[in-house]
C-alpha cells in the first residue's frame, strides 16, 4: 500500500519532474515552424468533426457540376466561353440568384466568346468571377492588376489595431494575385479569389477571407457574395488582423495569426445539393431542376474525373474545393464560426495542470491520483468535444493531454520507487528484532500500530451552537440544514487552517484534537487560534445566518489540555480515529459552562500554563465541573494579545442572541 504522505523528498523529485515535463511541452509547443505536435493536433480536430457528425446545410446554396457526363455531352473541356455564357442565361431563366465561379477566366481565348461570357455576366448581374492568389516562379514578375479588378478592391474596409498585442498578427498575403480578364471584372459584381489553404498536413481547413496585396485588399468571393447577401457594405467591414474580421453586426469571422479562417464544414462529400452542368442546359423553366434552383446561389466548378480540384477536408480524402468554398459561405451567412483558443491560453492550461498535479501529490493516494488523471484526462477532452460541438470554440486537445499523461507517470513512476525504497528500509530496520516474514507483513499492515492506540498529551476543542434546538424549531428544516452545513463547512476550513484534526460532529457541536496524528509542539495555541477564528468567521457571516432564519447564531467553545489516548476506534467495518480520555470530557464541560459564564471561548489550567504570553486571557475563577472531581481553575480567551477587545470587537454574536 502506497503512502498517503509523501516525503519531503519526494515531493520535491514529483514538483521538479512535473516542471520539466510541462516546460519541455510547452517548449516543444511554441517552437517555431510546424512540428508533429501541430500536425498531430490538426488530427484531433478532424476527430471532433467526425464525431460531431453532419449538420444541415443552408438551403440557399447548391453546386453545378462540369461532370463526366457534361463533359459526355458537350465535349471535351475547357469548352468555348460562349458556352459558359449560355449556361449563365439558362441559369438565370431557372431562377438562380447569384453565381459563384469556381472557373479562372484570367486569359484571353476567343475575343468574340469571352465578349460573349461579359455580356452574359453584365445581363444577369449577380456573378462572382475568380482569381486566385499565386507564387511565381523564381525570376518570374507578378502579372499586373487591372485597372478593371482594382475598382473592384475593398480598400474601405476598417482595419483595427488589436488591442493588448504586441504584434497584431496580419492578413494573407501573398506572392502573386491573378484576377479575371478585365471586361469580365468590369461586368462582374464582384472579383475575388478562391484558394483553399493546406493546413500543413495535406488537409484544406483553412481559407483567406481577405488578401493583401501591393497596398489593396481583396475579398474571397465566399466573403464578398455573404456581405450581398447579409446586406454588408465592405465600408462596414471592421477588420482586426490577427484576430477577426466583422462584418457589422450580422457575423464575425475568427482569424488566425496569418489571416486564416477555419472552415466549419458541415459534412463530407456531396452535403450539398450538386447538379450536372449538361442537365442544367437542358432543363425548362417549369422542370424539377428549376424548382430545386429557384432562388439559390449556386457555384460553378469542374468537377469532372482527372480535371477536379481536389482538396482532402477532415471528413473525405476526396473532396472538391468548390465544397469547401461551400462550407465557408455557409459558416459565414449563418456566423457558424470556428475559433481556436490562443497559444498563450493552451500554456495556461498546462500550467494550471501542472499545479493540480502538485497538489495532488501530497493529498491523494496513488488509486486516487489514478481516478484523478482518468477523471481530468477524459473531462478535458469531454469538454473540448462539448465546446467544439455546442460553442464552435478549438481547444488544444494534444498538449494538455501530454501534459496529463506526464505528470501521471511520473508520480506513479516516484510512489513505486520511493514506495519500494520506504519498504526495504522498513524491512531492514524490524529485521533486527523480528524474523523477515513477520516484518514483511507489519510493513505491509502499516495501520495496525496507529490502530492499536497510543497516549499523547493533546488539546480538545468542542464548539456548540447555543440554543440550536430551540431556535431551529421555527425554520423550515431546509433551512436548518442548509445553515448547519454552511456552518461545519467554516469551522472545518479553520480547523483545517491551524491543522488541527476533526474528529466528529455531534449535531450541531464539533469536536477537534491537535497534536495527533502529526505532532505539534504549540498544539494548544493553535486550538486557541482555531477558536477565535470560528468566533470571527460566525461573526462575520452574520448577515447570512440572517438570511437562513437564525440571526442570533453564536457558538460557545471549551478547550483542554492533556492526556488522551489516540487511535482508531470502532467496529471490524466501520472505524474513526479519535481521542478517548479526561481532558476530553473537561473540554466538553467547559463547552457547556461557557453559556453560563456568558463567555465565548472558555480554556482550562492545563491550556492556560501552555500559552505563554501570546493572548488576552482573564481568569474565571476556581469551578467544581461534573465528571471532573477537584475544582479547577477555568479563563476565558479575550483576544489576542494587545487586542483585550477582540472578541467585543469582531466576534460577538450576531443581532438577536
Amino acid at each position: 500500500m502506497f503512502s498517503h504522505k509523501p516525503s519531503p523528498q519526494f515531493k520535491r523529485h514529483a514538483r521538479t519532474l512535473i516542471a520539466c515535463w510541462a516546460v519541455l511541452l510547452l517548449a516543444a509547443y511554441f517552437w517555431p515552424g510546424q512540428t508533429i505536435l501541430d500536425r498531430m493536433e490538426l488530427y484531433t480536430i478532424d476527430w471532433r468533426f467526425r464525431v460531431r457528425g453532419p449538420e444541415t446545410p443552408d438551403p440557399r446554396i447548391a453546386i453545378v457540376a462540369i461532370d463526366d457526363h457534361s463533359i459526355s455531352a458537350l465535349g471535351r473541356w475547357p469548352w468555348p466561353r460562349s458556352v459558359i455564357a449560355r449556361a449563365i442565361t439558362k441559369l438565370g431563366q431557372l431562377g438562380v440568384e447569384r453565381i459563384i465561379f469556381d472557373i479562372f477566366f484570367t486569359e484571353t481565348a476567343n475575343a468574340e466568346h469571352d465578349k460573349q461570357l461579359a455580356d452574359a455576366t453584365r445581363e444577369f448581374g449577380k456573378v462572382y468571377h475568380a482569381g486566385f492568389a499565386n507564387t511565381p516562379e523564381p525570376g518570374q514578375k507578378p502579372l499586373p492588376r487591372s485597372k478593371e479588378a482594382l475598382a473592384k478592391a475593398w480598400d474601405m474596409v476598417n482595419l483595427q489595431q488589436a488591442r493588448g498585442l504586441a504584434a497584431a498578427g496580419s492578413l494573407y498575403e501573398p506572392q502573386g494575385l491573378v484576377m479575371p480578364l478585365p471586361e469580365l471584372a468590369r461586368a462582374a459584381e464582384t472579383v475575388g479569389f478562391m484558394n483553399v489553404l493546406d493546413s500543413g498536413d495535406g488537409v484544406f481547413r483553412d481559407i483567406p477571407p481577405l488578401s493583401q496585396y501591393e497596398g489593396h485588399i481583396f475579398p474571397a468571393l465566399v466573403l464578398a457574395a455573404a456581405c450581398e447577401m447579409i446586406g454588408v457594405r465592405p465600408e462596414e467591414v471592421y477588420v482586426t488582423p490577427g484576430r477577426e474580421i466583422r462584418l457589422a453586426d450580422k457575423s464575425v469571422i475568427p482569424l488566425d495569426s496569418i489571416g486564416r479562417m477555419m472552415v466549419d464544414f458541415i459534412g463530407g462529400s456531396g452535403s450539398y445539393p450538386t447538379f450536372s452542368m449538361a442537365g442544367v442546359l437542358e432543363a425548362d423553366p417549369d422542370s424539377l431542376i428549376s424548382r430545386r434552383l429557384d432562388g439559390k446561389t449556386v457555384f460553378v466548378a469542374v468537377m469532372a474525373s482527372g480535371l477536379r480540384d481536389l482538396r482532402p477536408s477532415p471528413f473525405d480524402t476526396i473532396y472538391s474545393g468548390v465544397e469547401t468554398q461551400a462550407n465557408a459561405l455557409d459558416a459565414i451567412l449563418n456566423n457558424k464560426q470556428l475559433r481556436r483558443i490562443s497559444p498563450l491560453s493552451t500554456a495556461l492550461i498546462v500550467i494550471c495542470l501542472a499545479l493540480l498535479f502538485a497538489l495532488l501529490l501530497v493529498r491523494a493516494g496513488t488509486a486516487p491520483l489514478c481516478v484523478a488523471a482518468a477523471t481530468v484526462a477524459l473531462g478535458y477532452v469531454w469538454a473540448g468535444m462539448l465546446l467544439f460541438r455546442h460553442n464552435g470554440l478549438v481547444i488544444d486537445l494534444l498538449v494538455p493531454g501530454l501534459a496529463v499523461f506526464g505528470f501521471f507517470v511520473a508520480l506513479l513512476i516516484l510512489r513505486l520507487l520511493g514506495e519500494e525504497r520506504r519498504r526495504r528500509r522498513a524491512q531492514q530496520a524490524l529485521g533486527w528484532f523480528v524474523p523477515p516474514t513477520v516484518a514483511d507483513r507489519l510493513v505491509t499492515d502499516e495501520a495496525l500500530s496507529t490502530m492499536s492506540g497510543e497516549r499523547r498529551i493533546i488539546t480538545v476543542l468542542f464548539a456548540d451552537l447555543r440554543d440550536f434546538t430551540s431556535a431551529s424549531e421555527g425554520v423550515p428544516p431546509e433551512a436548518t440544514v442548509e445553515l448547519l452545513n454552511r456552518y461545519f463547512d467554516f469551522m472545518h476550513e479553520v480547523i483545517w487552517d491551524n491543522e488541527g484534526t476533526l474528529d466528529k460532529y455531534i449535531g450541531d457541536e464539533i469536536m477537534a484534537f491537535f497534536n495527533a496524528p502529526m505532532l505539534q509542539a504549540d498544539h494548544a495555541k493553535r486550538a486557541i487560534h482555531t477558536a477565535l477564528a470560528m468566533q470571527r468567521r460566525i461573526h462575520e457571516r452574520r448577515d447570512e445566518w440572517r438570511f437562513l432564519g437564525m440571526p442570533g447564531l453564536a457558538a460557545g467553545i471549551g478547550i483542554s489540555t492533556g492526556d488522551a489516548v489516540i487511535g482508531y476506534v470502532g467496529s471490524q467495518s466501520r472505524m474513526q480515529y479519535t481521542a478517548i480520555g479526561h481532558h476530553v470530557n473537561i473540554a466538553s464541560r467547559l463547552q457547556a459552562l461557557s453559556k453560563e459564564l456568558g463567555q465565548a471561548i472558555i480554556i482550562s489550567e492545563s491550556t492556560y500554563a501552555q500559552l505563554g504570553d501570546d493572548f488576552e486571557i482573564e481568569p474565571q475563577g476556581a469551578y467544581n465541573i461534573r465528571g471532573v472531581g477537584d475544582e479547577i481553575q477555568i479563563y476565558s480567551v479575550l483576544g489576542p494579545k494587545g487586542q483585550p477587545d477582540y472578541i467585543e470587537r469582531f466576534c460577538s454574536p450576531a443581532p438577536g442572541n
